[in-house]
């Protein structure tokens, strides 16, 4: 027997995406369904910054660090894609 799981994650565009009420429960709810699907998709399609943390900048060579960010109606939304540990992160 075999059972096939549909994981697939409809992602909403970002327009709709900070249309949704109330602002920002409604909006992190979305967004915490797929985060770093989100956060890779809205990127590439240029409607969030995002930036690369060199590894010469990192306390340890497996480390990495993504991070992307917008901004809706004065809420900063803010995501880190990372392997450090929250003390490294807060050394850096």
């Amino acid at each position: 027997m075999y059972v096939i799981v549909d994981t697939h994650i409809n992602l909403i565009s970002f327009e709709e995406l900070t249309q949704l009420t109330p602002a920002p429960d409604a909006i992190l709810a979305e967004l915490n369904k797929a985060p770093k699907d989100y956060a890779e998709y809205d990127y590439e399609n240029g409607d969030i910054w995002g930036r690369e943390t060199p590894s010469s900048a990192l306390p340890r060579d497996d480390a990495y660090l993504k991070s992307y960010a917008f901004l809706n109606e004065d809420i900063n939304y803010q995501l880190a894609d990372t392997n450090l540990t929250e003390q490294e992160l807060i050394n850096i």
